[in-house]
């Protein structure tokens, strides 16, 4: 256990019948149907999609299918998220305030480059320009291999698959 303060997390936004009321702050909702209000309102508990379906009693793709075909819906969904987020950030930098040590390195983390967890070029998937260079060299061969003085007299897929095989052969010696 860590002797890290402990903070209470941010009180969640739950839509409520009144919310929807005609002049409630989800009053567009009136007219979607029980379903999607029982939806949004778990959602706007834990903005955990899996958890407003099964409360809705719906499946996890019709939540989608939901987005997509009813901007209404989509738009509720947008509010509450764009409602709850900043409570919890809110919260968060109230924890990194208070000494909660591992909010103030995700903090850290996410506004200073200085801080982030350093990965090497072939972590991140990004190559090196020597080996972009070793690359296109290689592949430079390969077509030559396949294809002398340029002129070519075979089918596409043909030489698709005598530079693939001439490129193994080179890569792999």
């Amino acid at each position: 256990m860590s002797d890290e303060p402990q903070t209470e997390p941010a009180a969640a936004v739950v839509v409520t019948e009144a919310d929807m009321l005609p002049n409630g702050p989800f009053a567009e909702l009136s007219d979607l149907d029980d379903r999607m209000m029982r939806a949004l309102q778990a959602y706007s508990r834990s903005l955990d999609i899996q958890a407003a379906c099964t409360a809705a009693g719906i499946a996890y793709d019709t939540w989608f299918t939901w987005r997509w075909r009813y901007p209404q819906f989509a738009k509720m969904v947008d509010q509450v998220r764009e409602t709850v987020v900043p409570e919890v950030e809110d919260a968060h930098y109230r924890a990194a305030i208070g000494g909660n040590v591992d909010a103030q390195k995700s903090i850290l983390k996410a506004h200073s480059e200085k801080y982030r967890d350093q990965k090497s070029a072939a972590e991140k998937g990004v190559i090196t320009e020597a080996e972009l260079s070793r690359i296109i060299n290689l592949m430079g061969r390969a077509v030559d291999m396949v294809i002398p003085n340029g002129e070519i007299t075979t089918p596409g897929t043909e030489i698709k698959e005598r530079i693939r095989e001439a490129w193994l052969d080179i890569v792999t010696r």
